[in-house]
């Protein structure tokens, strides 16, 4: 998917107030993360989120199957983009 916002420079602000820009190693948050951000702001804001969330076993109390989730949309929303391209 790729960055979701690329950044390859930076500035760095000193204690004496100059600057300089440096080049950074990361790339910024993945696509597939933004999307599955994305996902979960409209899955946490739904009425309807027990429905869309499956949320038996043990990890039922806990975040994780919300989460999970919205890694499937995101994954989901990657390969249509993907399918759409050809």
């Amino acid at each position: 998917g790729g960055p979701a916002f690329p950044s390859d420079a930076s500035t760095i602000v000193h204690d004496d107030g100059t600057y300089e820009r440096v080049r950074l190693a990361a790339s910024g948050m993945t696509l597939r993360d933004w999307l599955a951000g994305q996902a979960a702001s409209g899955l946490l804001a739904s009425p309807m989120i027990g429905e869309l969330v499956d949320a038996d076993g043990p990890e039922a109390d806990t975040p994780m199957p919300i989460a999970k989730r919205c890694y499937e949309f995101a994954d989901a929303m990657l390969a249509a983009r993907k399918e759409s391209a050809q």
